[in-house]
């Protein structure tokens, strides 16, 4: 090749290079000896005297990827500046040697000799700058080079083809000592372009630990403005060689290096990728090393992490179920009980509806009420309860107003309870007494006997009274309190002797005597003394039922319940499931009851939740528990279960056990059965969604200059929202100046200069929030709103990261997508990212690996996956992670179209969400298939 035609990787000093790039460590600047060999037999890279102890580098880590620069150079249509197509579409790939500040004195550099291989040397003079190359065979001499500070070693491999792989020369194991060795005798220069050249080495290689011990030992801050034989600073080719954490780490401690230019005239970021120049343009950095030393300042990115709370607001369209819910159970003629079920998967905001439609129908009920109870009124409904049998169930009303008893039933706070199902138990009762009253509650819990219990439809709807040998029972009572009255009173005047019976007897002398104890006096005391002996003896021939009654009038259900459960073994015993049941019908009795007196139909609303979450067999003991207790014919219960359907089914096939299965019974099946009306939860739209994130942006947001009172908020004992105290206007307005942010929009034109803008440091937050509300990114999240507020959390703790770090690293439409990627298919990211490791260590060992390379879409990448994903025992539950696969093919290529390998190298890194457990299952798998 004739001199001055220049390779393509030849033609600038400092580059984004394809092959592998090596610069000074400090003992070989200290020595002034570089040494570098090559083994094929070991598959690695030699470096320093053999006989002082050599270091070996993978061949990976040196830098690009080494092997794959053949495949991807070897495949470019013109290889000559000049025209020259002597080595067009032949294979080679380049090492690149950059002494910085030193220059070569001597040396040589030894090849091997292959006939398969042609070997050639470039570098440029010093101090003309003329390019110099040769092509040699075996060993060349440097003595001709003297004064350069750099070399470039390329191995061309005019016979071999891109698609036949690695060349065997470069394989580990080839039966060859050495690829090549480099000896080189250096020697230091101290002209400014050369402190420029020293520090764009370390810059062109991304040694951040090496550019900070030159500005400590050999250089001054000043040295970092110096330009290079190239007319290029430091921060210039950090940018140009994509070395982005290098320009990110200058920018941060050094701003003012921000406003040098090259030799051109150029901004450092003018030859910098579009993101990196979008991102260094846009947002502001800052060194935060101290922060790192001693955090104790609050930084604020605007926005606050939320928890599994809902928002308050509908923002999902649930209020459309609830109050179409509530318009259905609302009704005077609604039979009952009735059973109605709610279904749709975790994060689908069931509990947001179960706790809507409560404040819906608490709502309703107060607007139609017209009286309240009156202390007189109350008294006469307990003397009936006291005295007369309960009425029968009335299911017609002429009348619009009803009234609601909430029973609100968490399962998950019961599940570490052995009976499950109490826990509704207790809360109902305890409800229903809360309702009815203390008095009322316990006498007629002493009255009702169990044949009163049962539900019966009688033509006659009268009152009739408790009875006793014919006499209604008030009737004895005013006996017994009229007996009671005349007995004290007697008692009262003979004790007192105002009742005394006198007879005057005359003596003989004429004088007369008085005495006491006249007939009159022993009746009276006989009369007493029988009223007496009635009243004991009534009370010791009941004595039993008194005391049950004293017991039953001093004791809660709630507490006698408990009792029973916590006897051992309580549970499994004959009549246990009776003795609640009979317990339940009280309560039930005695709201009808109530309901018929006040002719105001009352119906009891149980809302079960998170019972999907308890343990399977409690669950189905639960929804037993439901079917036995809270099904009697007119018994008021309005029953609302909120679950997974998923879940429950294959509970109750797995209690069901082989009869299920060989009935062809599912667990869907029996759901029917027992529920009624079902209500599904859809997915969200994507307008929903969109909806659903302003009003989490508005609730997530730091209130600093709000006032206090505008996030009051009361709730009721069952997490209700009752009334929430509205902003004054002061708050308002100081909310609407916190939430105006600027906007800012980017031209798709890389060559156009970006305005610089002024940005606070919650810019990149905003930004994140108004990348993820774009409808084609909230199109692939599952519609769920768990899954919304989860990304919200993902992005505001990145943005946290990115502010004590001192600048965002990644533009946030890329942190975005990521972290839709990572959080919607954590499965097959973790594939894909193992597949990039895999072949990354495949190539530092030698061994034949899939075609990849930097510049290798991510979409690509997912096409090696697939094949790995249909073997039948990779990890099924772990595939179930995983979102439609369909979408993400889609997502890949429309949304991530431009990701790249070396993005996902690097964002990786930055991500706190990505499950590094897959990513060891993945690996154990794969070993074990190996194996």
């Amino acid at each position: 090749m004739a001199l001055g035609e220049i390779l393509p990787h030849e033609r600038q000093r400092y580059c984004y290079s394809h092959g592998s790039v090596f610069t000074l460590d400090s003992l070989e600047r200290r020595q002034g000896e570089f040494q570098l060999q090559y083994s094929s037999k070991c598959g690695r890279y030699e470096r320093g005297d053999k006989s002082k102890g050599f270091s070996t580098i993978p061949g990976w880590k040196t830098g690009a990827f080494h092997y794959e620069g053949i495949s991807n150079i070897g495949s470019e249509e013109k290889i000559l500046q000049n025209g020259d197509v002597q080595h067009e579409g032949k294979a080679f790939v380049a090492w690149k040697f950059d002494f910085g500040a030193f220059r070569v004195n001597a040396g040589k550099i030894k090849c091997l000799s292959h006939p398969s291989v042609q070997w050639r040397l470039f570098t440029r003079i010093e101090p003309t700058g003329n390019p110099w190359n040769t092509h040699f065979t075996g060993t060349h001499h440097l003595g001709d080079v003297r004064g350069a500070s750099f070399l470039i070693l390329t191995a061309i491999f005019p016979t071999h083809k891109p698609t036949d792989g690695i060349p065997s020369i470069l394989k580990e194991g080839y039966d060859a000592c050495h690829l090549f060795k480099v000896c080189v005798n250096l020697e230091r220069h101290q002209q400014p372009v050369d402190k420029g050249n020293d520090l764009s080495a370390a810059a062109m290689t991304n040694d951040i630990d090496k550019i900070e011990e030159f500005l400590q030992a050999d250089y001054c801050l000043d040295d970092l403005t110096a330009l290079n034989s190239e007319g290029d600073t430091a921060l210039h080719v950090a940018f140009k060689c994509r070395s982005n954490e290098m320009g990110i780490h200058l920018i941060q401690k050094y701003p003012e290096l921000k406003g040098v230019v090259n030799k051109n005239s150029e901004k450092p970021w003018s030859s910098a990728s579009k993101k990196m120049k979008r991102l260094v343009e846009t947002y502001k950095f800052e060194d935060t090393q101290e922060q790192r030393e001693e955090y104790n300042e609050k930084r604020s990115v605007g926005y606050d992490l939320r928890n599994d709370r809902d928002i308050g607001k509908d923002a999902i369209g649930h209020d459309y179920y609830a109050k179409g819910i509530a318009n259905a159970l609302f009704s005077t003629r609604l039979p009952t009980p009735l059973t109605l079920g709610i279904f749709g998967p975790w994060g689908s905001g069931k509990t947001f509806l179960l706790k809507r439609l409560r404040t819906t129908m608490k709502g309703m009920a107060s607007g139609y009420r017209t009286k309240r109870a009156k202390v007189w009124s109350e008294l006469k409904l307990l003397f009936r309860i006291i005295f007369f049998y309960p009425p029968p169930p009335k299911m017609n009303f002429k009348t619009k107003e009803m009234d609601f008893i909430f029973v609100t039933f968490n399962a998950w706070e019961f599940a570490g309870c052995d009976c499950l199902w109490a826990g509704l138990v207790t809360k109902l009762v305890s409800k229903v007494e809360s309702y009815a009253g203390y008095w009322k509650t316990r006498f007629f819990r002493i009255v009702a006997k169990e044949s009163e219990l049962k539900w019966r439809k009688q033509k006659d709807s009268s009152l009739k009274p408790r009875k006793t040998f014919g006499i209604p029972n008030f009737v004895w009572i005013i006996i017994v309190l009229i007996i009671l009255v005349i007995a004290v009173v007697l008692a009262a005047l003979i004790g007192t002797g105002t009742l005394v019976y006198t007879s005057e007897n005359f003596n003989s002398t004429g004088n007369s005597t008085a005495s006491g104890d006249g007939p009159l006096e022993t009746g009276l005391i006989a009369i007493e003394g029988a009223l007496a002996t009635v009243l004991g003896g009534a009370v010791i021939i009941n004595i039993r039922n008194v005391g049950n009654g004293v017991m039953t009038f001093s004791r809660s259900q709630k507490a006698k319940i408990e009792g029973m459960i916590n006897k051992p073994d309580m549970h499994s015993k004959l009549g246990f499931m009776a003795s609640v049941k009979k317990e339940v019908l009280i309560a039930a009795r005695l709201v009808s009851w109530i309901s018929r007196y006040r002719e105001v139909p009352i119906r009891i609303l149980i809302t079960v939740d998170d019972l999907d979450r308890c343990n399977r067999k409690k669950a189905v003991e639960v929804i037993e528990a439901i079917t036995v207790l809270l099904s009697d014919e007119y018994c008021p219960f309005i029953c609302v279960l909120a679950v997974d359907p998923r879940i429950i089914s294959q509970a109750i096939e797995e209690n069901l056990g082989k009869v299920a299965k060989n009935a062809y019974l599912t667990g869907h099946e029996y759901l029917k059965k027992f529920i009624q009306v079902t209500c599904c939860i859809p997915p969200m739209s994507t307008r929903s969604k969109m909806k659903f994130l302003e009003h989490l942006k508005e609730e997530a947001r730091t209130k600093q200059d709000i006032e206090d009172s505008s996030d009051v908020v009361e709730e009721d004992e069952d997490g209700d929202i009752e009334e929430a105290k509205k902003p004054s206007w002061t708050a308002l307005r100081n909310a609407a100046e916190i939430t105006t942010r600027p906007f800012r929009c980017w031209s798709g034109n890389d060559s156009t200069d970006l305005t610089e803008v002024v940005v606070d440091d919650n810019s990149y937050m905003e930004d994140l929030l108004h990348e993820l509300h774009d409808k084609n990114v909230l199109y692939y999240m599952s519609g769920n709103p768990r899954t919304i507020k989860r990304v919200f959390n993902l992005l505001c703790l990145t943005a946290h990261m990115a502010t004590v770090r001192g600048g965002p690293k990644f533009l946030p439409r890329d942190m975005v997508l990521w972290t839709v990627l990572v959080d919607q298919w954590p499965y097959r990211t973790n594939q894909m990212i193992h597949c990039i490791e895999d072949n990354i260590q495949r190539q530092e060992l030698g061994i034949q690996a899939e075609k990849i390379k930097p510049s290798m879409k991510l979409k690509e990448v997912m096409k090696l996956v697939k094949d790995r994903l249909q073997r039948p025992k990779d990890w099924q539950m772990l595939m179930a992670l995983d979102s439609d696969p369909e979408m993400l093919v889609r997502f890949l290529t429309h949304e991530m179209k431009d990701f790249e390998i070396r993005d996902t190298m690097e964002i990786m890194h930055h991500t706190p969400h990505l499950d590094q457990s897959i990513l060891f299952s993945i690996s154990h798998a794969q070993a074990c298939n190996i194996d």
